[in-house]
């Protein structure tokens, strides 16, 4: 397999209610430079056979089984196993958008830029939107000269704290730093954000 884009990093824990469509919006993107790594986490429903049914139509899908040790391990060991020029994150229960991928896509192309932050909407369990946000709200690209003004902003409006509104090259993720915090078991996408 050539090497992806982009790996997207999968933790699977009983999630056999919402994970096919969480895979379906990874393969219909309109971007297909990609890698899927589901990390099924010890689950005792029927995660695994649902990864392992994917992963037999799709050759771009890599299947890890661990017994459970919690999602901030389970990403751990997504990245360590990810090829892609860079990771995004999406929880077993979550969705993207269809022009995710590429938009991601054009925005590092055309700046260089080592991490993307993008915004979400929240869905209820009925498939209705509640809150929305656009993707990419104004475009700015921050670096050395404005690091604090992106500080500021990533703050006010929560962007640091999640790892599925991310997109981070893959060797500035920092995975030894993550082994500090392994029996956290709460608020493991800020954990694993901070070293990034």
């Amino acid at each position: 397999m050539k090497r992806p884009f982009f790996s997207i990093i999968v933790p699977v824990f009983n999630a056999e209610k919402y994970l096919r469509r969480a895979l379906e919006s990874v393969i219909n993107q309109k971007f297909d430079d990609y890698e899927i790594i589901l990390v099924n986490d010890g689950s005792k429903d029927n995660s695994l056979e649902i990864c392992n049914e994917y992963g037999l139509k799709h050759q771009n899908i890599k299947i890890i089984s661990t017994a459970n040790r919690g999602s901030l391990l389970a990403r751990k060991m997504g990245i360590d196993n990810a090829i892609g020029e860079y990771c995004l994150f999406l929880d077993a229960d979550d969705s993207y958008d269809v022009n995710l991928l590429r938009e991601v896509y054009n925005i590092i192309l055309r700046t260089g830029c080592d991490l993307v932050l993008f915004k979400l909407r929240y869905v209820n369990y009925r498939g209705q939107i509640i809150e929305q946000k656009p993707l990419f709200a104004d475009g700015t690209v921050f670096n050395d000269s404005n690091k604090l003004e992106f500080f500021k902003k990533a703050i006010a409006e929560q962007l640091c704290n999640t790892l599925y509104t991310k997109a981070v090259k893959r060797e500035i993720i920092d995975t030894v730093t993550i082994l500090k915090y392994i029996e956290v078991t709460n608020s493991t996408d800020l954990i694993q954000s901070l070293p990034i």
